[in-house]
């Protein structure tokens, strides 16, 4: 976590925080994926029969600021800066006669990289990463807090 702090000549005062959080170390984050499929098989010739469930882990990195003038706060927000370290382990059945059910992880980080990164607030008293929602057929990553 950094610290840094900037005034102005106009009295206006900035205070940011830098934060990192690890997904795998929380569970409550809920990923949203659209488009994985798809994205998939163009990226990685990956065509199972079905696929059972998806598990996403990142690291996102994220900050905080405060603006304050004279007579007190003006705003105070959060927003995401990066998501690396973005894989997505996969358990499906190869094909319709095979039960098996095998696992595979795929490393999208360099393959998001051109991705739009977006943030989104609700009006409440905590900040913290609740969502990651991912649209591969958009090219959008949106860091609801």
């Amino acid at each position: 976590m950094r610290f840094t702090y900037h005034e102005t000549n106009t009295k206006i005062k900035l205070s940011y925080m830098d934060f990192t959080t690890h997904t795998n170390d929380h569970t409550e984050i809920d990923f949203d994926l659209f488009g994985f499929n798809e994205f998939a098989k163009e990226n990685f010739k990956f065509k199972p029969s079905e696929i059972d469930s998806t598990n996403p882990s990142a690291i996102i990195e994220w900050a905080s600021y405060i603006e304050t003038r004279s007579w007190g706060i003006k705003s105070f927000d959060v927003f995401a800066t990066q998501i690396k370290g973005l894989e997505i382990s996969v358990e499906y059945y190869a094909d319709d006669i095979d039960e098996t059910l095998y696992e595979k992880t795929f490393d999208l980080t360099e393959l998001i990289k051109d991705f739009e990164l977006k943030s989104e607030t609700n009006d409440q008293n905590m900040y913290c990463v609740q969502n990651v929602e991912i649209d591969f057929e958009r090219k959008e990553i949106t860091i609801n807090f």
